[in-house]
């Protein structure tokens, strides 16, 4: 149920991500055939590099726990069952056992490394790079700290990063995603793309929701199968009450 539930996650943001790029560049076309800002080329006729001084970057923050209920009274996160310790060791075992993109690794990475992730159909295409080097991994007994920048090549363009922290707090197991998008959607402010933007924001934080919902789901359902523990049933019945944090 987990991994149907990720993969149709995946097909879904795939589909969102390439109706943004479809029409940004329905857009930079029409920018074109105007003449309106065009991009300039060599003598050859191949494009220059993009002057990216107007751009414009921003940042979406995620505060995510997990659907799977690992508790007796039925709260929608990984309760007292999981812990930090137990994250740790699950992404060390099979790293991309629990990462939603394609391309990871099965060994947990280390500062430096380059990872090949891609979204999409795997081998059977299309698929959308979005290569990331590794620049942080920490843990203390307050938090998980793993960092990416994106690589030239990736649809946030060079610069962009990407920081996940698990921590725990009121009893959860929480996964906060901060990523700042330098160049992609959402950080172009030249014609026509500034008109866009707005949108492009709301967009891209929808698309990394549906992504990362998954990372957490899956962590603490490979974690409970490895302990032996029962994934519970939301408790039902008059006087029941659960407590759904805000995210």
């Amino acid at each position: 149920m987990i991994r149907w539930r990720a993969g149709d996650l995946i097909h879904t943001e795939t589909k969102l991500a390439s109706d943004l790029t479809a029409k940004a560049s329905e857009l930079d076309a029409t920018k074109v055939s105007k003449g309106i800002g065009a991009q300039p080329v060599d003598f050859r006729g191949a494009p220059l590099p993009m002057d990216h001084s107007k751009d414009r970057p921003w940042e979406y923050n995620l505060d995510l726990t997990s659907g799977n209920n690992i508790d007796t009274q039925g709260y929608p996160s990984a309760g007292a069952g999981v812990s930090l310790d137990d994250v740790w060791k699950e992404l060390h075992r099979c790293f991309n056992c629990n990462f939603p993109i394609g391309g990871a690794p099965k060994e947990f990475p280390k500062v430096g490394d380059k990872l090949p992730l891609s979204v999409g159909m795997g081998s059977a295409g299309p698929n959308m790079p979005f290569p990331v080097q590794v620049t942080q991994v920490t843990k203390t007994a307050q938090a998980i700290d793993i960092e990416f920048v994106t690589l030239p090549g990736h649809v946030d363009g060079d610069g962009s990063t990407i920081h996940f922290r698990f921590y725990e707090d009121g009893g959860q197991l929480h996964l906060g995603v901060r990523g700042l998008i330098a160049h992609g959607p959402g950080a172009i402010e030249d014609f026509p793309r500034n008109i866009t933007a707005p949108a492009e924001r709301l967009g891209y934080t929808a698309v990394a929701h549906l992504t990362w919902q998954p990372y957490i789901d899956r962590l603490t359902a490979n974690i409970a199968a490895a302990k032996g523990l029962p994934i519970y049933e939301p408790p039902v019945g008059p006087g029941t009450s659960i407590s759904v944090p805000t995210r």
